[in-house]
């Protein structure tokens, strides 16, 4: 027991501080490529790394073998591996500033996007996806939609996320670590997020169950990031699910009754009446739930 509290102390500690940086000296270095002499790890005048010598080894192979597949402090493998194990950190500190521990957001959703892709390329290539179903004719604007909404997990899944933008800063403007965030950071949030939640879709390849990470994911994330404690937390995340529920209600709902001409036919104008009693409804709910939420974000400041 007294060994897992230490394991899981280290772990703690990684979360907050993955790296460790070593201190300067005062080691003069002679760039190989430019011929400055300088002092540190890297040529200010054209970034050559001081570790680049005349002769090459071994270890020059290793890091030709390393820079080829993007290994490296910046890498991909790694950013996602961080982005699994302390997912809340590395948001904040991307958008603190601290731009070098993560590989590019918008680039590491759109390769995830696309592995996910070949994925389900390959699944149906193999056999392993059956396809059970008979499209009509009634239905050719649901498969075209259904279809591109297939071939770009990457972007649907970001219009998904992107609807927590405005929630979450709502939300958690007055967070203890990250007060009055911006739309703009709420925007590379989401970009982190959807990324995790695509890694998500490619584990339940293996089994469903890995669905039900998806709101632990959400609450583990968010309370890193804005450190609040778990049950603070927990009921702001259910109220922007609430808040997008209604969103949501306002959007579809009435698009469903402009398509369905039964309803047209059969109600007539009673329809859009209802549909208008509906919006305002839901509208004075929502702005009445985000009042609420804003007088209690204050007070627990």
């Amino acid at each position: 027991m007294k060994k897992v509290k230490e394991w899981w102390q280290r772990f703690r500690q990684w979360q907050r501080e993955p790296l460790l940086y070593k201190e300067l000296t005062d080691e003069k270095h002679f760039c190989q490529n430019c011929g400055l002499e300088f002092v540190g790890d890297f040529c200010p005048r054209c970034s050559q790394s001081a570790k680049v010598g005349k002769k090459i080894g071994w270890d020059t192979i290793g890091l030709s073998f390393m820079e080829a597949f993007n290994v490296n402090a910046r890498s991909l493998p790694r950013s996602l591996w961080h982005l699994i194990c302390r997912p809340g950190y590395l948001i904040s500190d991307y958008i603190s500033g601290r731009r070098q521990m993560s590989y590019p957001p918008m680039k590491m959703l759109l390769i995830v996007a696309i592995g996910i892709v070949f994925i389900d390329t390959l699944s149906e290539w193999m056999g392993w996806n059956e396809v059970t179903e008979k499209v009509t004719a009634d239905d050719g604007m649901l498969e075209s939609i259904s279809k591109w909404v297939d071939a770009n997990p990457g972007w649907v899944m970001l219009a998904i996320c992107s609807l927590f933008i405005l929630p979450t800063w709502l939300f958690f403007r007055y967070a203890p670590r990250r007060p009055r965030h911006t739309l703009p950071e709420g925007f590379i949030i989401q970009l982190f997020m959807t990324t995790l939640m695509l890694l998500i879709i490619i584990f339940c390849y293996l089994t469903n169950w890995f669905l039900c990470l998806v709101p632990i994911y959400y609450i583990v994330a968010y309370r890193q990031l804005f450190g609040y404690g778990l049950w603070g937390t927990t009921w702001r995340i259910f109220a922007i699910l609430f808040e997008i529920f209604l969103f949501l209600l306002i959007v579809v709902i009435p698009v469903g009754i402009g398509l369905n001409k039964d309803i047209h036919d059969r109600f007539g104008p009673r329809s859009i009446v209802g549909l208008i009693i509906l919006i305002v409804v839901t509208v004075l709910i929502g702005a009445a739930v985000a009042a609420i939420a804003n007088r209690i974000n204050k007070r627990s400041r």
